[in-house]
């Protein structure tokens, strides 16, 4: 099985197993510890999109031309462009996206169509999703444009963090057990707004983070 958590504005040091003394993260230390851990490895962008879609294509983001934010220079990621779910489908894996999209523009009904149209995680190789298209400034809580394979939600209670993971376990649950699958994870957080549920944060409110 592959599992990628995508942290929108996460820095190097933020994590515990790259040193940082004060944010605990104990299960991405676990996987650093029984797995591997970069420590020279660059993004393909500086800015959300054009990273995120060089993430599931491969491509330099000027070979894809997707090289700002979306809708920036009309940049958005193109439907001939073949991402790593529609090369896993067909030797056998399911796949799943949940969380920020940001690659495309998905219509306020929730589907896509033509062949000029900007395609939906559903168009680039995703079996199921709940996806927003949206940046991060809407908001982490009771998020509104939450669309799951192709059908708008209107506003979904809860933090996004949260909803997302859910999805994802729920999906996971569903999962044949001789049967592969790829599953991307997208949240928010930390990018701004920061506002996470106070489980999260209170144990942070402390005089060592205050100092």
């Amino acid at each position: 099985n592959i599992i990628i958590f995508l942290v929108d504005d996460l820095g190097y040091g933020d994590l515990g197993c790259y040193g940082n003394p004060i944010v605990k993260t104990p299960n991405i230390d676990r996987f650093a510890t029984e797995g591997v851990r970069l420590t020279d490895c660059h993004s393909a962008a500086t800015v959300c999109s054009p990273s995120r879609a060089a993430l599931l294509t491969g491509r330099n983001p000027y070979r894809s031309g997707f090289y700002d934010i979306l809708g920036s220079f009309n940049c958005y990621l193109q439907r001939r462009e073949i991402t790593l779910p529609e090369m896993l489908k067909p030797v056998g894996y399911s796949t799943c996206f949940v969380g920020k999209w940001h690659l495309s523009q998905i219509n306020n009904n929730g589907k896509n169509a033509g062949e000029n149209s900007q395609a939906s995680p559903g168009e680039q190789g995703f079996d199921h999703w709940l996806a927003t298209s949206l940046n991060a400034f809407e908001g982490p809580r009771n998020v509104k444009k939450f669309v799951r394979n192709g059908v708008p939600l209107g506003a979904v209670s809860g933090s996004y963090c949260d909803v997302i993971v859910q999805e994802a376990c729920d999906w996971i649950g569903l999962q044949k057990k001789d049967q592969p699958f790829f599953l991307e994870i997208c949240p928010h957080e930390p990018h701004t707004p920061i506002d996470p549920p106070e489980e999260y944060s209170e144990p942070y409110r402390n005089a060592k983070v205050d100092s």
